[in-house]
């Protein structure tokens, strides 16, 4: 028999180098997407973007928004007793892009 194609997983690029390039495309990808502002400057005479005013509206990208996310084993575990970061910043006032966190926790189900 073969003609059986017995192989479990199948890449689908011909070369190590051709899956490293799409490999990098997707980090620089991801990169882009998941931007964090890390300066605070003034702009054009308004106030700085931090500290958020109260009743901000903010939009969490990643998995973490849905989940509360722990770390650690032993005495460095961390128990987050379901709480989540839109769960955080709704109790401050905050209003939460439930429509993103939705996403994130759908996909987080299927995965």
């Amino acid at each position: 028999a073969t003609d059986v194609d017995s192989r479990y997983f199948k890449l689908d690029y011909d070369s190590a180098d051709a899956l490293k390039a799409k490999e990098d495309e997707l980090c620089l990808e991801m990169g882009r997407e998941a931007v964090v502002m890390l300066e605070n400057d003034i702009v054009n005479g308004t106030t700085r973007a931090l500290p958020l005013e109260a009743n901000a509206k903010v939009s969490i990208f990643g998995m973490a928004g849905a989940k509360g996310a722990s770390s650690g084993t032993g005495s460095g575990a961390v128990a987050t007793a379901g709480v989540s970061l839109s769960s955080s910043l709704k109790a401050a006032g905050f209003e939460v892009n439930d429509a993103l966190v939705d996403y994130y926790a759908k996909t987080n189900r299927e995965s």
